[in-house]
Order: structure tokens, then C-alpha cells, then sequence
């Protein structure tokens, strides 16, 4: 019945249509029916259904999709509750029954944890992870309340054996998280191993082309508007490859919800989960679209461990650049812990590219960026801000601007005299590229600010590494005090105030990043991050 059944989904281009969930859930009923009548529990009915759904196309995720709400709020709720009031707690009165109930626990918990604990170790795991599997493993939960409650039903066990089985079923599955998060803690997880970081080696400052060789670039995608918001970027990218190399996009959807079954599995169906996400499928469709080969990636992870899910797909397929689209309503939520969980873990040049355009299909396929600015202080971490500009500038003939920023009596550290001398020299061999010296007074941005505002400009290139904060500051001599910081100006006691506590923006975005993100009227922004591995703190 189940090679039947998973011919007939074949012959549907593996969808769950309306047909398919259909005749799922009468064979659920009648196969519940049968066994019920038979003299069996209609539970082993359904299960029996379970077993026979093909496990392709991701017919059972959309299937889990599309339940588990209704099962998580109403019936399971229902079910806890029916259980709760065959639970009668006076049946317990004496020490007799106490003791059973200690004793269940007790044999329970030993039988299951050394049980475990010893296959486990026999198959090459330590002892920590052994008795953790264990733990795991003694957990009862809502599969232990269904056999009870078929015993209770039968007469197999009566109400006092009942209530004792469901308070140690209880038990065994409270404690497994307090035990779990002592005996293994986040510091012995090794469920995603640490990727060595990829050697790069620092060119000389008068370098600012891109590497002759194929782009592999990875693209984090949040969701659906993942894939418009970075569409531009990847054609730039694609205008601006050397002759005879081609481009590889790697796209990465990480799950963080486990609260959802579903979700959970993504990790054990991979490759169905890629065919029928629907942001991977449009990522694919958009490379076809425009000639580029790609790759999807799937993963389900917390948080805190995306970084880590993306510096290995990154290291494992060589990557070039990890470009990750930002969306305006991204501050202060889980998508903002998770780009920083990429900034803190990834050996790779990191890319935040906000698009400011007015979104539409017209917009991503047809308008290119005419005019690119790029901010510039002279310290070395900005030389991949500058290469990425000098490529675009290059390939689509648009007019690039080199703002060099200067500070009124503050000496920036680590100058990279090499690097001031190389873009002036571009700027004089080539009449499209414009280098232009501003001075900052007083802590007076505003021509700064006026400057990206131009019309002539619709695309910022800058680095995170660009400092404008009080560091700079106590490099030049100057002691930063509490006194001297209210004698600043407006901007620059801004950032004398926030120097001990770094904000999550500025952790994104860098100080002059987070500065031009708020500030109204300024273009599309690309905010470059060079790993620690290339770049030295100008601090």
C-alpha cells in the first residue's frame, strides 16, 4: 500500500494537493475506525497511516505545517486536560503508595539512563555525552499519557498504578532540562565543529583589484525579500566578473524556530526542505534568470550558532564574500542577533548591503547604480570598501568618488600612507574617478552628510573599520573625561558618551555606518567588514 500510495505522489509532481490531504485524513479515520473495531486502540490506527506517507518531495513537513498548529492549540491541550482528570490525586493516601511511586521512579529513571548511557558509550561516544543521551532518553512526555490512558481505558492498570505512572512520567521529563544544561552545558556541544579560518594574506597597500579568479559569493537569506533586496548587488557582482571566470551564489536559509516541528525537520530531510522552501526556490529561479550557477543550502540552528552554520558553508565552499540583505525593520529583533552572530564568527569579508530603492520587479532587474561614493579615512581595514568600489567602477563605467575624511586635530592611527597615495594616483590617470579631501571642524558632519545626500550618488561603499570615536582621540593625546566630553560638541559627545558601550548597530554598522543609516536622504548603503584575520584594530 505504501509503493501504491507513493506512485500515485509521484504522478502529482510530489505536491500535497487538495486531493492528496484528503485521502490522508479519511485513511486516518478509517484506519482508526478499523483497529478500534478490531478490538485495538485507534491510536495504532493512525500511526499505521503515519507509516505509510512516503517520505518524499517534503510531503511530510507541508503535511506537520499545515497540523501542528491546530494539534499544538487545540487538541493537545485537550488532551493534557482529559489526562488531568483521570488523575486522582487522593488515591495516594497512604505511604504504601508513596513508596510505589518512588520505586517507579527510581527503576524508570535507572533502567533508562544506564541503559542508554552504555549503548551510547560502546558506540564510541564519552561519558558525558553517554549519560547525556541517557537523560535524554528517560524523558516520557505526551507518549507515555497515551499508553497510560489506553491501559486506563482497557483496564489494564487501575486508577491508583495510573497516577503513579503519570506523576513519574512527569518527573522524569521536568528534571531532564535542569540536568541537561549541568551535565552539558553550551561549552561541550560539538554538534557544529569549528572551521579553521581561511589564511589570508594582507596585499600590499598599493593593490586595489579584485582577485582575477571565479566569485563564490554566499548570500544569507533571511527570507522571501531576501532575495529582491540583494537582486542589484548580484547583477553588479555579475557585470563586473573578468573574462573567461564565471560566478557561483551559495545561498543559506537557516531555521531558528525549534518551537515548531516542522522546522525541526528541515535537519533530517535536507534536500526535500531545499525543493520546497520557497525563498530557495526563488533564489534559483533568479539565478537562472540572470545566467549564474547556484547552490542552496539548508540548516537549522539557534540564534546565537548561525554564525557558526555560516562560517562553515563559507569555508567549505571557499567563499569570496558573505553578503547579507538588511531590511529596515531588522533593529532589535532575532535577525539583528543573528547578523551579528555573523559578524563575530565568519573568517570571510562580510557584505550588509541596504537597499534604499523603491522596492518593485522593474527596480531589481532593470536600474543600476550610476554613481558610487566611497567614505575614507586612510587606515588600512578599508582597503576591501575601496577594491569593491574600484570593481564596480570598472565594470559598469560609473563615476566613483573618494571622500577623504579628515578629523581637525586628531591623528587617526595606523595611516596607510601607501593607500592615500595609490587612490590619488587613480583619481589622476582616470577621469571618472574624483578624489576629494573634507575636513571635519569641530565635529561638524553636516558636509559630510551633504555629500551623500548629492543626487550624483545613488550607492555608499563603506568600511565598518572607519573610526570616528573617541579612541581616535586619546591617540591624539587628548584625555577623555567627563568634563571634557560636555565640552564637545553635540555629534562628538555622542560618541564620547557611547565609548565604553558599543551598540548593536555600531557593531553592524560601524560608527560613521550607523550615523549615515540614520541620517535622512542618504542613498543605498554597503557596509564591508574585513575579517580579523586581514585587518588590524585601528585602535
Amino acid at each position: 500500500m505504501k509503493k501504491l500510495f507513493e506512485k500515485f505522489i509521484r504522478r502529482r509532481d510530489h505536491a500535497l494537493t487538495p486531493i492528496i490531504l484528503a485521502m490522508i485524513i479519511m485513511g486516518i479515520f478509517l484506519s482508526a475506525w478499523t483497529t478500534e473495531w478490531i478490538g485495538v486502540h485507534a491510536i495504532f490506527g493512525a500511526f499505521l497511516i503515519g507509516i505509510i506517507i512516503p517520505r518524499i518531495g517534503g510531503i511530510t513537513m507541508e503535511l506537520t505545517h499545515k497540523f501542528e498548529d491546530l494539534v499544538g492549540i487545540i487538541f493537545l491541550p485537550l488532551y493534557f486536560a482529559s489526562s488531568g482528570l483521570k488523575t486522582k490525586l487522593g488515591v495516594l493516601n497512604d505511604w504504601t503508595a508513596a513508596l510505589f511511586l518512588i520505586l517507579a521512579i527510581l527503576a524508570a529513571t535507572v533502567g533508562k539512563v544506564i541503559g542508554c548511557m552504555v549503548g551510547a558509550r560502546i558506540t564510541g561516544f564519552t561519558w558525558r555525552e553517554a549519560f547525556s543521551i541517557g537523560v535524554l532518553m528517560n524523558t516520557k512526555g505526551l507518549v507515555e499519557l497515551i499508553v497510560l490512558n489506553i491501559g486506563l481505558d482497557s483496564g489494564v492498570i487501575n486508577d491508583k498504578i495510573f497516577v503513579i505512572m503519570v506523576l513519574m512520567a512527569l518527573f522524569t521529563t521536568f528534571v531532564t532540562s535542569p540536568i541537561i544544561a549541568y551535565v552539558y552545558p553550551p561549552k561541550y556541544h560539538t554538534t557544529i565543529q569549528p572551521v579553521p579560518a581561511k589564511k589570508h594574506k594582507i596585499k600590499p597597500a598599493m593593490t586595489l583589484n579584485w582577485p582575477n579568479a571565479d566569485d563564490k559569493i554566499l548570500i544569507y537569506l533571511k527570507d522571501f525579500d531576501s532575495v529582491s533586496k540583494s537582486a542589484s548587488l548580484v547583477q553588479l557582482f555579475k557585470s563586473s566578473i573578468a573574462s573567461g571566470k564565471q560566478m557561483i551564489l551559495h545561498g543559506l536559509k537557516v531555521f531558528s524556530d525549534f518551537e515548531r516541528s516542522s522546522n525541526i525537520m528541515v535537519g533530517t530531510q535536507t534536500e526535500q526542505s531545499i525543493e520546497n522552501d520557497p525563498t530557495l526556490r526563488m533564489f534559483k529561479f533568479f539565478g537562472e534568470l540572470i545566467g549564474v550557477f547556484t547552490k542552496s543550502f539548508i540548516a537549522t540552528a539557534r540564534l546565537v550558532e548561525i554564525g557558526h552554520e555560516v562560517n562553515r558553508i563559507s569555508n567549505n565552499e571557499q567563499c569570496d564574500l558573505i553578503v547579507v540583505p538588511w531590511q529596515k525593520d531588522m533593529i532589535g529583533t532575532d535577525q539583528q542577533e543573528a547578523t551579528i552572530s555573523i559578524l563575530n564568527e565568519v573568517h570571510t569579508t562580510v557584505a550588509i548591503f541596504v537597499d534604499r530603492r523603491l522596492p518593485g520587479a522593474m527596480t531589481v532587474l532593470s536600474q543600476s547604480f550610476t554613481g558610487i561614493v566611497v567614505p575614507f579615512t586612510g587606515c588600512q581595514g578599508e582597503r576591501e570598501a575601496l577594491k569593491l568600489a574600484c570593481r564596480f567602477h570598472n565594470s559598469a563605467n560609473t563615476k566613483l568618488t573618494i571622500l577623504h575624511i579628515l578629523f581637525d586635530g586628531v591623528l587617526m592611527l595606523k595611516i596607510d600612507q601607501d593607500l592615500v597615495q595609490a587612490t590619488k594616483k587613480m583619481a589622476k590617470e582616470n577621469e571618472a574617478v574624483v578624489f576629494n579631501e573634507i575636513r571635519v571642524e569641530n565635529g561638524d558632519f553636516s558636509p559630510v552628510l551633504e555629500t551623500f545626500r548629492d543626487p550624483l550618488y545613488d550607492l555608499v561603499i563603506l568600511s565598518h573599520s572607519i573610526r570616528i570615536r573617541p579612541r581616535s582621540f586619546i591617540a591624539a593625546g587628548m584625555e577623555l573625561t567627563q568634563t571634557s566630553i560636555q565640552k564637545r560638541t553635540s555629534i562628538i559627545r555622542r560618541f564620547s558618551q557611547r565609548s565604553l558601550t558599543v551598540s548593536d548597530e555600531e557593531k553592524i554598522f560601524g560608527p560613521l555606518g550607523e550615523m549615515l543609516y540614520t541620517a535622512m536622504g542618504i542613498p543605498t548603503m554597503l557596509v564591508v567588514h574585513e575579517p580579523t584575520s586581514k585587518t588590524t584594530d585601528a585602535a
